[in-house]
């Protein structure tokens, strides 16, 4: 009975400790460098030489070996770094779909011809996916923000703060800085039962230190009310130090990918575990004018590992399947999946999501109808 329950378990937490090293170091030196400042001169860096890092971020995603999901939390990091959407976009597309490892696995399973257009087709796919997101952010098509961002909490008014203080005094409740941390974007937010004010410290390119966050400012705000002691004793708290904002932040942050990545995970078990492989064989090999549309659509939403999927493909070739349908869905399965939607549905704005679906769903149709057109010509 508990069966089916116990296996999905088993998957979500084998893939968390695959991707845990990883989380242990990109997700801290994304929050300090945040935190320091040095996060906009990444920004420049980048933005400076924009088309050196497009190629630079494609080169480094094709030789790591992250799968559709494992590279979510990679691709946060980075933007929360400060880094461009641009070169991660890149980046983005090229890391799951091609490495050094799985070239050599395609170049014994499916053939040298194959693997190659499969290579190129990546590689070409995440360069487009770079420049594309370059261009369309210059236009201001993506906004100011990437990432999904929770609303500061409104401050009321000093009488019904008041109030509130006054009925609820009996449960001791006493007033610390807040730190909320919403996809990748989290806002440092103060509030006072006495202080007419909040302040905010938001992890963007305008990070200020804590420090900045004096006590003056409550004391003119009526801290010296004498009835109010809880109110009182929170405005006098001294600003928490670096190391301690950055363990706060860091925890908070590692919340908020585990979050979007046990969804993804649990998703992929249900895949993995419940849709037979002979079912996906069955749609990819039939021989029709819609087999490369089928291919990608199929390979987008529907998690295929390298281990499974090129063995299948191989096999379908074997039996007469559309070359062109076999290299759409090499291309669409690995790069995005139904969990690594999942994820990135909830991590960034609709328009970082359909932008990043677009690049895997269509960029598999045109490569899939070239290399159709190519084996046509050349046949």
């Amino acid at each position: 009975m508990f069966d089916p329950i116990l296996a999905i378990v088993q998957f979500m937490l084998d893939a968390f400790l695959h991707v845990w090293p990883y989380l242990l170091i990109t997700i801290p030196l994304a929050v300090a460098v945040q935190m320091s400042g040095a996060s906009k001169y990444i920004s420049r860096a980048f933005a400076a030489q924009p088309l050196v890092a497009i190629f630079l971020a494609t080169a480094v995603g094709a030789f790591s070996p992250f799968c559709s999901c494992g590279v979510i939390p990679v691709v946060a990091t980075l933007l929360i770094g400060g880094v461009p959407l641009a070169p991660v976009m890149a980046f983005w597309i090229a890391s799951p779909s091609m490495d050094p490892e799985v070239f050599f696995l395609s170049v014994a399973t499916i053939g040298w011809e194959l693997a190659v257009w499969r290579l190129g087709a990546t590689l070409l796919l995440s360069l487009s996916a770079g420049f594309i997101t370059h261009f369309v952010s210059q236009q201001g098509w993506l906004g100011a923000e990437i990432l999904r961002s929770r609303k500061p909490t409104s401050v009321q008014s000093y009488r019904t703060l008041l109030k509130e203080g006054w009925q609820n005094l009996k449960k001791r409740l006493t007033v610390s800085p807040v730190l909320s941390f919403a996809a990748g974007n989290a806002a440092l937010a103060t509030e006072g039962t006495c202080c007419g004010n909040t302040a905010e410290i938001t992890l963007t390119d305008s990070w200020q230190p804590t420090s900045s966050l004096s006590v003056s400012s409550c004391s003119s705000s009526g801290c010296g009310t004498p009835n109010i002691p809880a109110a009182e004793s929170s405005c006098s708290l001294k600003p928490t130090s670096f190391r301690q904002r950055l363990l706060s932040e860091t925890g908070s942050a590692s919340l908020m990918v585990a979050k979007f990545m046990a969804l993804a995970f649990f998703l992929e078990a249900l895949i993995i575990l419940y849709i037979p492989s002979e079912w996906i064989a069955g749609l990819l090999g039939q021989q029709n004018q819609w087999a490369i549309l089928m291919a990608a659509l199929i390979g987008v939403p529907v998690y295929t590992t390298e281990l499974t999927a090129l063995p299948m493909v191989s096999g379908l070739l074997a039996q007469g399947m559309n070359p062109g349908a076999a290299l759409a869905f090499l291309i669409a399965g690995p790069t995005t999946t139904l969990p690594a939607m999942a994820a990135v549905w909830g991590l960034t704005t609709r328009r970082v999501f359909f932008l990043y679906l677009s690049f895997v769903l269509f960029g598999a149709m045109v490569f899939g109808h070239v290399y159709r057109l190519f084996t046509w010509l050349v046949g």
